[in-house]
């Protein structure tokens, strides 16, 4: 079966003060960084956002937002009903340096899970179709976010151990997310650092 990853792009990046998924690390976009990871594990890749000229210019699918700007939660439900997947990896644009090996391990342990992801983060992370009643009922609540969806499925969550993944990626990269221009420039830094 065909694995297929959605990455997020539909953010304002307030925090930031510019369009994060423009952001570029050599000669590729933070964006074409990410899908690329995501390929290599054999993922077809999905953009979740609006049509901005440089996403459209990936070359890579994109879906609409139902309810543009409405978070993370709304994009999930909104890929979840609308391709013909039973479960996709879900990634942001702003969390470029995942690994490879990690995302490998994240998509074998989903296996027998509604949702799967690493540490405390709910991204990346796999979520399944069946989560599509959960995501229902968590958005009539005053919480509209992955956390509160990860919360009400605890039962059926499984959370890859760091033994098992941090050995490919012993700084934890592949859960390093840019909110600042501060932070953006540490974790060049850093990923140049850890490349050498």
């Amino acid at each position: 079966m065909e694995r297929t990853a959605c990455i997020l792009t539909g953010g304002v990046s307030l925090r930031f003060g510019s369009d994060k998924t423009a952001l570029t690390l050599g000669s590729q976009s933070v964006v074409q960084q990410l899908a690329h990871t995501l390929t290599v594990i054999g993922c077809r890749v999905v953009l979740l956002g609006p049509p901005r000229p440089h996403l459209v210019a990936t070359g890579l699918p994109l879906l609409e937002d139902v309810t543009p700007g409405a978070g993370p939660l709304h994009a999930l439900r909104g890929a979840l009903e609308r391709l013909p997947v039973e479960r996709v990896l879900l990634t942001a644009a702003d969390m470029p340096w995942l690994v490879p090996a990690v995302a490998e391990h994240l998509w074998a342990a989903s296996a027998t899970a509604t949702i799967t992801h690493l540490a405390d983060s709910p991204l990346p992370g796999v979520y399944a179709r069946a989560v599509l009643p959960e995501i229902a009922t968590v958005l009539q609540g005053e919480r509209h976010s992955l956390h509160a969806l990860i919360d009400r499925c605890r039962p059926h969550v499984a959370i890859v151990p760091p033994a098992d993944w941090m050995t490919h990626d012993s700084f934890a990269r592949s859960l390093a997310n840019i909110n600042t221009p501060e932070e953006w420039a540490a974790l060049r830094r850093l990923s140049e650092t850890t490349q050498r």
